[in-house]
């Protein structure tokens, strides 16, 4: 947030900037994280990696890419991708954790069914 005077208003008044801190991308066909200035809200939501130059996803800024030889935990993190779980906020970042170690133990195939199990339930209201 910002203030930023209002000539209408007379006054200062906040306004939200979507600049204000910078997030991480991941690629997934290079299995590469780099950071860049979050979007703002008017832009594209797309960066190109820098080492490949595929699409890569904004994961969030508390997102810690895991080493690029393990291949089985870039699978599980371009699941959570796919399905639009990301690590914007530390409440999300201790659920997605809780998460993993519970349903997402087993390959990228099983964390993917989970998560359409989850999110099917948390939709209607229910338990799983």
């Amino acid at each position: 947030m910002r203030k930023v005077w209002s000539e209408e208003l007379q006054t200062v008044v906040a306004q939200a900037d979507t600049r204000d801190y910078r997030s991480r991308w991941a690629c997934f066909a290079c299995r590469t994280a780099f950071v860049r200035w979050r979007p703002a809200a008017d832009e594209a939501r797309m960066a190109i990696c820098p080492t490949c130059k595929a699409p890569a996803c904004d994961m969030g800024y508390l997102f810690t890419p895991p080493p690029r030889r393990d291949q089985r935990a870039w699978a599980r993190m371009q699941v959570l991708a796919d399905h639009g779980i990301r690590f914007h906020r530390t409440g999300s970042v201790a659920f997605i954790n809780a998460f993993l170690l519970t349903d997402g133990v087993g390959s990228a195939r099983a964390l993917d069914q989970a998560v359409v199990r989850w999110k099917k339930c948390w939709r209607s209201g229910g338990t799983l």
